[in-house]
C-alpha cells in the first residue's frame, strides 16, 4: 500500500477508538512481573517436587549415612522451595500494588 511503518502505525491505532487516557502505561512491566511470578511458581513447584523426592529416599535409605545425606538435602531443597515462595509473593504483591495503582489512575482520567 505504499504506506511507511511508522504511518501503518498511526493508521492502526486511529481505527481501534478513542484516543488513550494519559495514563501512565505499566503494561511492559505488568507482563514482565507477570513472567517473573510464573517463573517463580515453577521454581517454588519444582523445589517441592525435589525436597519430596529427597525424603522418600530418606525414609528409603538403607544405611543411616544415606539416610542423613537425603535428610539434609530435603532440608536445603525446603529452604530454597520457601525463598522461592517469598519471592513469588513478593511479586504477586508489587503486581497487584501496581494494578491498584493503574486502575486509580485510569478511573480518574475518565473522570476529568
Amino acid at each position: 500500500n505504499g504506506r511507511s511503518t511508522e504511518e501503518e502505525a498511526v493508521v492502526s491505532t486511529q481505527s481501534t477508538g478513542p484516543a488513550p487516557s494519559p495514563v501512565p502505561d505499566n503494561t511492559a512491566q505488568l507482563l514482565q512481573l507477570q513472567t517473573q511470578i510464573q517463573q517463580a511458581a515453577q521454581q517454588v513447584q519444582l523445589l517441592g517436587q525435589q525436597a519430596a523426592t529427597a525424603y522418600s529416599q530418606a525414609q528409603q535409605a538403607p544405611t543411616n549415612e544415606l539416610r542423613n545425606q537425603y535428610y539434609q538435602q530435603y532440608t536445603q531443597l525446603y529452604q530454597q522451595q520457601q525463598q522461592h515462595q517469598a519471592t513469588h509473593n513478593n511479586l504477586v504483591s508489587q503486581h497487584t500494588t501496581l494494578l491498584r495503582g493503574s486502575s486509580i489512575a485510569s478511573q480518574t482520567a475518565i473522570r476529568t
